[in-house]
């Protein structure tokens, strides 16, 4: 018989709930969190109302309808006696009991907040566990290469089979810089409509979103990654003003700035990353968006040491940091993780996003490739981490287009060829086993 697994009231139904180390149990316990199976009752047969079943179903579905609409309502009252505004107030009002209307009796994330060190979801501790895609990573008309097949297979199918295979919470999807910029003229209208319906696809699925906005070769510049700026400037502005209104008042989405700005770690690429930010974080806040905004390291998003501090978000307790652990050969060790970002993790809510290990990426030679994921994957768990794995397409998590056939270690033949050819193995299936 399988397992049941339990959460506090988060974001799957029974058939595929979310599965929960016995150190998240603990956690919730000792913080006083009551864990609920994120389903509702169906007796059988009782769906026609027939007899006591029937009553004691009806009666079970209103009470977790009545709760649902409780929560959401608290929430909204939360964020309004801070208010000054009528409008505002109505605004907020309206849309929460959107919300409310739309989540009654069913397991919805309503809520992504902050506090101290640990992101939250609907108030109890959480770390994100999911996935990137790079489907949207730029408009359909500039895709290449492996990116080119990837709108074929988005959708709701294998959003589910995500889901279902990974036990995912989290959806991480790139968006293209350039192709938000109205004045770049690289992609129209239609790119940003597209981004908006994947992420409201994402949502009715339950899962938390992370739109991330991305400035690298293949989201349709047409330079070498060599000779791009790879920091926030105006363009970053220009962008985040057009798509944040989309999700400015959705907490159950939340705004990668900017990421992996691919400048080296020194106090003088700190001031010029902060000098780059600052317009973008006020441009957003602008807009009226409350979503929480995440922050990149340097160094393609290794390092956040040094960050906090370097900003100011008017809405407090609403950012966070992310890291792309990559392995190098100076990047591999307890010691260099705790230096680049593990000692910020302790103070300040952080996820690592991106991160895979195969023979073509952070492939280090002369270990045991299970053993040094497990042992990062451990590392990020002690420092209260969450994980959004690196990608959705061939070779990564799984072979092909769809998350069927998930690549493993057992054929692992080392890091002689780091092309994209010919490739052997992958932590696809651990991490499908993962516990966050």
């Amino acid at each position: 018989m399988e397992a049941d697994y339990y959460r506090p009231i988060l974001v799957q139904s029974s058939d595929n709930a979310l599965p929960v180390s016995p150190e998240y149990q603990a956690e919730l316990k000792q913080s006083g969190a009551k864990a609920e199976r994120c389903s509702h009752p169906v007796a059988p047969n009782a769906r026609a109302g027939s007899g006591g079943a029937g009553l004691l179903w009806e009666f079970t579905l209103a009470a977790t309808t009545v709760l649902t609409l409780i929560r959401v309502l608290k929430t909204t009252y939360m964020r309004v006696r801070t208010m000054n505004t009528p409008a505002s107030i109505l605004r907020v009002a309206l849309t929460s009991f959107l919300l409310a209307v739309a989540t009654a009796g069913s397991c919805f994330a309503a809520d992504v907040s902050i506090n101290g060190s640990r992101f939250l979801l609907d108030g109890h501790p959480w770390r994100a566990k999911g996935i990137d895609t790079e489907t949207f990573i730029t408009c359909a008309q500039h895709t290449t290469g492996k990116y080119t097949p990837l709108r074929q297979y988005w959708g709701s199918e294998k959003l589910d089979k995500m889901r279902s295979t990974f036990h995912i919470d989290t959806l991480r999807i790139y968006v293209s810089q350039t192709g938000l910029d109205p004045t770049s003229h690289v992609c129209g209208p239609e790119y940003k409509e597209e981004i908006v319906n994947a992420t409201k696809l994402a949502l009715s699925k339950g899962l938390v979103v992370i739109l991330q906005l991305d400035w690298q070769t293949p989201t349709g510049e047409d330079k070498p990654l060599k000779d791009l700026l790879g920091m926030p400037d105006e363009r970053t502005v220009r962008a985040w003003r057009n798509l944040a209104p989309a999700f400015a008042h959705d907490r159950r989405v939340m705004y990668e700035l900017y990421v992996e700005p691919k400048e080296h770690w020194s106090e003088e690429n700190l001031k010029r990353w902060a000098e780059g930010i600052q317009p973008v974080i006020d441009a957003v806040r602008a807009s009226g968006a409350e979503n929480i905004l995440l922050f990149d390291g340097l160094d393609y998003g290794r390092i956040t040491r040094g960050m906090p501090g370097r900003f100011h978000d008017k809405l407090p307790n609403r950012s966070g940091f992310v890291v792309d652990t990559q392995f190098t050969a100076a990047f591999k060790s307890v010691q260099d993780w705790d230096q680049a970002f593990g000692q910020v993790a302790e103070k300040y809510p952080t996820i690592m996003a991106g991160f895979t290990y195969n023979n073509w990426s952070g492939c280090l030679n002369g270990v045991n490739p299970e053993e040094v994921v497990m042992q990062h994957f451990n590392y990020l768990k002690s420092k209260n981490i969450g994980i959004i794995m690196w990608g959705d397409y061939p070779e990564t998590l799984w072979h092909g287009y769809n998350p069927d056939d998930l690549t493993s270690y057992k054929n692992f033949t080392g890091c002689q060829d780091h092309t994209y050819t010919g490739l052997r193995g992958g932590p696809g299936e651990l991490f499908s086993k993962y516990q966050p």
